[in-house]
């Protein structure tokens, strides 16, 4: 409740743990695209390449009683496609699970029922939460993954080392391959920062691409960037 700014208080609360998130980040975020039907979306962290951690579930979560938000679904794992030399993304190298949501400072009307989120090795997944309850994968973009992990950098023993201080660098990209996520809403574009470059997107399930230049008439958000030039 904030309705007193300086004295913020909690009126309700979600915690799943311990069964879910203690050696990882179980709410880095949330996307509140959908809270107009009272409905939001969490998104989780890991932190361990190779799933050296539990898995952290993305919760659907009913607000309409802030005073008690309800779980109604996860969003599903993702899976590898057929044909990948892998059969789960535990094994894919690098971090597997969801890093963030689409920004809520984006041109256009975010949608109440289409969502997209960076899984890190995973790529961008996007979802159809239509009926909440039941949220569906509709699309994902794997980029190929940029970099690599030497073997000096499996498990650096002094840590104070010149080596170890360098195995900490290559390991922080290489085990992120997909890792910021932007929608451009007005024009049905999805923008994936990787660690081989910013891919451009575009899927049915969030509609016809607009590729060419476009004024904004609408911001995500009433009143943003109010006053500045058009």
């Amino acid at each position: 409740d904030l309705s007193d700014i300086k004295n913020p208080k909690v009126i309700g609360r979600f915690d799943p743990t311990p069964a879910y998130g203690l050696d990882g980040i179980p709410f880095h975020s949330m996307y509140l695209g959908m809270l107009d039907r009272g409905i939001i979306v969490t998104n989780s962290e890991p932190l361990n390449p190779d799933c050296n951690e539990s898995w952290l579930p993305n919760w659907v979560l009913d607000v309409r009683d802030p005073r008690n938000p309800v779980p109604i679904a996860q969003l599903p794992r993702p899976k590898p496609p057929k044909g990948a030399p892998y059969t789960d993304f535990c094994f894919a190298r690098g971090r597997f699970g969801a890093h963030i949501s689409p920004s809520h400072n984006a041109p256009g009307k975010m949608s109440s029922t289409f969502m997209a989120l960076s899984y890190f090795n995973a790529g961008i997944r996007c979802y159809d939460l239509s009926n909440p309850t039941r949220p569906r994968e509709v699309a994902w973009f794997v980029a190929p993954h940029g970099g690599s992990l030497s073997a000096d950098c499996v498990d650096p023993v002094d840590y104070d080392s010149p080596t170890a201080k360098a195995c900490d660098k290559e390991a922080l990209g290489y085990s992120r391959p997909a890792d910021q996520i932007f929608i451009e809403w007005d024009r049905n574009l999805i923008y994936a920062g990787t660690t081989t470059g910013v891919y451009i997107l575009s899927t049915p399930a969030l509609g016809k691409p607009v590729l060419g230049a476009m004024p904004v008439k609408e911001w995500s958000l009433p009143q943003l960037n109010a006053g500045a030039p058009a």
